[in-house]
């Protein structure tokens, strides 16, 4: 006696319809007519159920009814494989992100900067730009450190990118964007962070080209900011006006 005949005995037994049975297991008449018939099987966990609720051994039910327990253990294995493969897209997807999210330019928050010392550097210049005659000019030594576990230096970083603005913005302060990069091996961000950089930031001020550059790019005078990506409200000083003649 197969599992589906067993049902049908007890539950003709007990004297129930299938609609009562049903109810009880919260599943639908038409559900048990399928146990019943052999169409459709009901998992290991239901079949615990029925046994409680018939007062009979899990024994008595699956015994001698090798089709049954071969189904059981092929839809076993369709859970386990099915487990399997969510997780391995998961991983791959995941994996993906973390390639995606490492790969985008980033820049170095100004606020998990430290500076350690800044060396200012005497340039010549001689130019007029725009109407302020400019002898000399600085670049800038700046050697820091990093206080994050996700973001750390670029590899090949040497230079701060330099963001002058309006010439009216600009006649009193100066940013400097650094380069980072994202990643999530912590432990070599952290001994990466940990040893001091070098950053040079320069004069574009020798560079300067009237009929091109709207901006007034020298550095001398002013506030030089590190911040982060134009960002004005997130921005650390690197070197105040006074001590910038």
């Amino acid at each position: 006696m197969n599992l589906s005949e067993k049902l049908t005995r007890l539950r003709n037994y007990k004297n129930i319809t299938q609609e009562q049975l049903s109810k009880q297991f919260k599943v639908s008449r038409a559900t048990i007519s399928s146990w019943e018939n052999g169409r459709s099987l009901p998992d290991l966990e239901m079949i615990v159920h029925i046994c409680d609720f018939f007062n009979v051994t899990l024994d008595y039910m699956l015994r001698d009814d090798e089709k049954t327990l071969k189904k059981m253990s092929l839809s076993k294995r369709k859970k386990t494989f099915l487990k399997i493969t969510i997780f391995i897209l998961f991983m791959i997807i995941l994996l993906l992100s973390c390639f995606a999210w490492q790969s985008n330019r980033s820049f170095a928050d100004p606020n998990k900067v430290k500076v350690i010392k800044v060396e200012k550097i005497p340039v010549k210049i001689n130019k007029d730009i725009h109407g302020k005659y400019i002898g000399k000019d600085y670049d800038y030594n700046v050697y820091v450190r990093m206080d994050s576990l996700f973001t750390t230096w670029k590899n090949d970083i040497k230079y701060a990118a330099m963001l002058y603005g309006n010439r009216k913005e600009n006649s009193k302060q100066a940013f400097a964007d650094i380069e980072a990069r994202n990643s999530i091996n912590i432990v070599g961000n952290i001994i990466n962070n940990n040893k001091v950089t070098k950053i040079r930031i320069s004069s574009f001020a020798k560079g300067f080209n009237p009929s091109f550059d709207k901006e007034s790019p020298y550095n001398i005078g002013k506030n030089i900011y590190l911040c982060n990506n134009k960002d004005d409200k997130n921005k650390k000083l690197i070197i105040s006006a006074n001590d910038n003649k």
